[in-house]
C-alpha cells in the first residue's frame, strides 16, 4: 500500500514538473533572392493624359464656375467624413491597348510623403470613358502628358488606340489642406513601365483650406450668481449634446482659433459716453491652462442690432485638426438687482492668424 502511495505521489510530481517546463521555440534564418528582369521586349506603355473630379455635377467642388484650371476640392466639413475622388488615366501602348497589363495612381501629401495608391480598373470607353474624358476637358481639368494634347488623345481615343482607367479614393475630413500630387504609372505584359520613376507623370489638386468647427451646446446657463462673484462654467471632451458641459472639436482641414462674443444679457452700464462702463464681464477658455482663459465685455446692448463688424474676442490657443476639447465660460455680474437674464452669444472660428484679424 505504500509502495503504491509512492508511486501515486512520484506520478503526480513528475506530471507537475512536466506541466511546468516551457514550450521551447527556436527559429533559423533562411535567405530568399529574387531578380526582376526588366521589359521583356516591346516598347512601354504611355500615359496621355490624367485628371481627377469629385462626385458633384460640377467635377470640382471648389470651383464650380473653372474659373481655375485643375481640379479644387472642399473638405467635407462632417465628422468622420469622407470625400469621394476619382481618379482617371487615359493610357495607350506601342504593341495594342491589350498588351496593358496594370494602371496605378500614388497620391502624395503637401509634405510630399505617400498617401495612397490605388490600382484603376479599365471602363468602358464608349459608354464611361469618352463621356468622362470631355466632360473633364470641358471643366479645365485635364493634365495631358509631354507632348500631347486633346486632339491626339481624342483622335486615339475614337480609333481605339487608348483605354480608359479609373478609381476612387478618399479624403478624410482631417486631412491637411494644401496641394496633393497624384502620379500615374502603367506596365504591359512585357514588364515595361511607362515611367522609370513614379513621380515622372504627375498632376496635382488642391484640398482648399476650410476651418469648420462643430458645437455639443446651444447654450450657456450661467445659473445663480451673487453681484461681484465670478461664476464658472466648465466643459469637457466628451461630444454630447445636452450634457450641460461645453464642447467643441475640428472638423475642417486646417487649425482653428476659436472666437467668442456676447450681448450685456440687459444688465446695461454705469457712466456716460467713453467713460460708461458695462454692468457685467465674461470670460472664456478653450481647455484647461490658466493662461488661456480670456476676460471680455459685452460687444453691444441687448435689443440692439449685433454690430456689421462683430467685436470678436479671440482665444489664444489653437484647436488643432481633427481635434476635441473643453470649453470654459464665466461670467460677473458687477451691478443689478436681482433678476433673470438672457442674452446671445455668438461663436465664430478661422484660421489662426494676427489678433487684429478677427472675421
Amino acid at each position: 500500500m505504500k509502495k503504491r502511495t509512492l508511486f501515486i505521489i512520484l506520478a503526480a510530481v513528475m506530471v507537475l514538473v512536466l506541466s511546468s517546463v516551457p514550450a521551447m521555440a527556436d527559429n533559423k534564418s533562411v535567405d530568399t533572392k529574387v531578380t526582376v528582369i526588366g521589359g521583356g521586349g516591346g516598347s512601354a506603355p504611355i500615359i496621355k493624359a490624367m485628371w481627377v473630379q469629385d462626385t458633384t455635377p460640377y467635377l470640382e467642388d471648389g470651383d464650380p464656375a473653372h474659373v481655375q484650371p485643375g481640379s479644387q476640392f472642399l473638405p467635407p466639413m462632417k465628422f468622420e467624413g469622407k470625400k469621394d475622388l476619382e481618379f482617371w488615366v487615359v493610357v495607350t501602348d506601342p504593341e495594342g491597348v491589350s498588351t496593358i497589363q496594370l494602371v496605378e495612381i500614388n497620391v502624395y501629401y503637401p509634405d510630399g510623403a505617400h498617401k495612397f495608391q490605388l490600382i484603376l480598373e479599365k471602363v468602358d470607353k464608349w459608354e464611361v470613358g469618352i463621356p468622362a474624358y470631355q466632360a473633364a476637358l470641358s471643366s479645365c481639368l485635364v493634365k495631358y502628358g509631354p507632348g500631347y494634347d486633346h486632339a491626339n488623345v481624342q483622335h486615339q481615343l475614337d480609333q481605339s488606340l487608348s483605354a480608359v482607367y479609373m478609381a476612387t479614393g478618399y479624403m478624410h475630413y482631417h486631412q491637411p489642406a494644401g496641394t496633393y500630387a497624384f502620379c500615374a504609372d502603367a506596365m504591359d505584359t512585357f514588364g515595361n513601365w511607362a515611367s522609370t520613376d513614379e513621380t515622372d507623370l504627375c498632376s496635382s489638386f488642391w484640398y482648399i483650406p476650410v476651418p469648420a468647427l462643430e458645437l455639443d451646446f446651444k447654450k450657456v446657463d450661467y445659473g445663480t450668481v451673487q453681484v461681484g462673484a465670478q461664476k464658472m462654467v466648465g466643459g469637457d471632451r466628451t461630444f454630447l449634446s445636452k450634457d450641460g458641459k461645453p464642447t467643441v472639436r475640428n472638423i475642417g482641414n486646417t487649425p482653428v482659433q476659436i472666437m467668442v462674443a456676447q450681448d450685456d444679457m440687459g444688465f446695461g452700464y454705469s457712466g456716460i459716453g467713453a467713460d460708461k462702463e458695462w454692468n457685467v464681464q465674461y470670460k472664456a477658455r478653450l481647455g484647461h491652462l490658466p493662461a488661456d482663459l480670456v476676460y471680455f465685455e459685452p460687444g453691444w446692448a441687448k435689443g440692439d442690432a449685433v454690430p456689421v463688424s462683430i467685436p470678436w474676442t479671440v482665444l489664444p490657443n489653437i484647436l488643432p485638426l481633427c481635434t476635441t476639447d473643453k470649453m470654459d465660460f464665466g461670467i460677473e455680474v458687477i451691478k443689478s438687482k436681482p433678476s433673470v437674464k438672457c442674452g446671445e452669444m455668438l461663436i465664430g472660428w478661422r484660421i489662426p492668424g494676427p489678433p487684429n484679424n478677427a472675421s
